[in-house]
């Protein structure tokens, strides 16, 4: 291949790279977190790509070695870096853990305007309400998982299992559901949260809790619903599904 052909085809390659780049960005903001895992592949294998379009246009053995020995370098500060720095302050898990009540909310709201404002709901129980919503509303059933349980232990034993006879059976769901409440419940309805176990492994003792409306808040006590005697992990005397949250998972 002569040079001018090389440096032509590396340009090409170096484009396709840059293009490759800004999509897995686009896919990293995505709101789903299996886009966002692909969305990290691709600008892994775009950067590798650009690398190679960069060897195109100035070819040489010595000038290829540079290249390839400082993007690597780059590449690792930059992929590996985060993971590094999560692993001392794990400064994420507690934005992932709200943000999946949020997706949660979003999938409930979302199915309440296609079904008259009413909850999703099987007899059965929560988990089969909460398995409704999949594949309609999600793409996985990573919303229901919650960041802080790390532990191998803790992903087989904490939480609940999906039914068998479920559309997510197998996985796991570390957030409880007050799946017997009234169509368009009181805007401070607690109507999703924090198992009371999930942040043991972070150190930290409370939960957030999802409302009606959309609000998602830290509480360290149950009591945090619209009536202040109404503990949320428990049902109490006089309890009413048209007033009171019960949050539970099976």
């Amino acid at each position: 291949m002569s040079r001018q052909m090389s440096r032509a085809v590396g340009v090409l390659v170096v484009l396709l790279a840059v293009a490759g780049g800004v999509a897995g960005s686009a896919m990293c903001r995505s709101v789903y977190r299996e886009f966002q895992s692909y969305g990290r592949l691709l600008e892994l294998v775009s950067i590798g790509i650009g690398l190679f379009g960069l060897c195109l246009l100035f070819p040489g053995r010595s000038v290829c070695i540079w290249i390839w020995l400082v993007g690597g370098i780059l590449t690792a500060v930059v992929f590996l870096g985060p993971v590094y720095l999560s692993s001392i302050h794990s400064p994420g898990y507690g934005h992932v853990c709200k943000e999946n009540l949020s997706q949660i909310g979003k999938a409930i709201w979302a199915y309440r305007q296609n079904n008259e404002g009413y909850m999703p709901y099987d007899e059965r129980g929560p988990l089969y309400s909460l398995a409704i919503l999949y594949p309609d509303y999600f793409l996985s059933a990573r919303p229901f998982q919650c960041p802080y349980v790390r532990s191998s232990w803790a992903k087989r034993h904490m939480g609940a299992q999906f039914p068998a006879d479920s559309a997510l059976s197998g996985e796991r769901c570390h957030y409880g559901y007050t799946w017997r409440c009234a169509a368009n419940p009181s805007p401070r309805f607690i109507i999703a949260a924090d198992m009371p176990e999930n942040h043991a492994e972070g150190g930290k003792t409370g939960y957030n809790v999802l409302y009606a409306d959309g609000a998602i808040t830290w509480e360290e006590a149950p009591f945090c619903s619209h009536d202040p005697n109404d503990n949320i992990f428990a049902r109490e005397p006089g309890w009413s599904p048209d007033t009171d949250s019960f949050i539970r998972l099976e």
